[in-house]
């Protein structure tokens, strides 16, 4: 990653056709190379990484919790096997707010631990619709502090109509 701009211009200095590899392939190893510009900043990867691990705490917490309200012995490894295979349930393209797939996910891997599919759909969409209200509470609070208005996320939205400054 130091040596990023070498390797942009060593791939760039490739005399390629205009073909699959230079449309597709080129463009795609300089959004990894982006990507990976993070490790160059150590502090930062690893601040990154403990909001990540809190964050992933909290969802353990929370989806233990739902699930000791339908199985009061439930162990705590339950939460973080319920969080990752919505994690993995929710990354499969679906409607807005995973509408469906978040409550399918949920269901599913509470049915793998033994728990049956009636009692953890209420509690499925009770959490997913908590999950979007805190979301646009916060999401709301945000645009209010930033100063923007719908009207400018609309513009930003529409990539015809240039955004104007506040």
């Amino acid at each position: 990653m130091r040596n990023r701009e070498g390797v942009s211009v060593w791939i760039n200095s490739r005399q390629l056709k205009e073909g699959f590899l230079k449309r597709r392939i080129i463009p795609q190893i300089e959004k990894i190379l982006d990507g990976m510009a993070l490790f160059t900043h150590p502090a930062q990867f690893l601040f990154s990484m403990v909001w990540i691990g809190l964050c992933w705490f909290i969802w353990t917490v929370l989806y233990q919790s739902a699930a000791s309200q339908i199985f009061p012995d439930a162990p705590i490894w339950w939460g973080a096997f319920v969080g990752s295979l919505l994690a993995l349930g929710v990354a499969i393209p679906s409607a807005p707010a995973a509408l469906g797939v978040f409550e399918a996910s949920f269901v599913g891997a509470l049915a793998l631990l033994g728990i049956p599919a009636g009692q953890t759909l209420v509690y499925a969409v009770i959490l997913h619709v908590n999950q979007v209200f805190f979301s646009m509470v916060f999401g709301i609070w945000g645009l209010i502090r930033d100063g923007y208005r719908f009207s400018q996320v609309i513009q930003l939205a529409d990539a015809r109509q240039p955004v104007q400054e506040i």
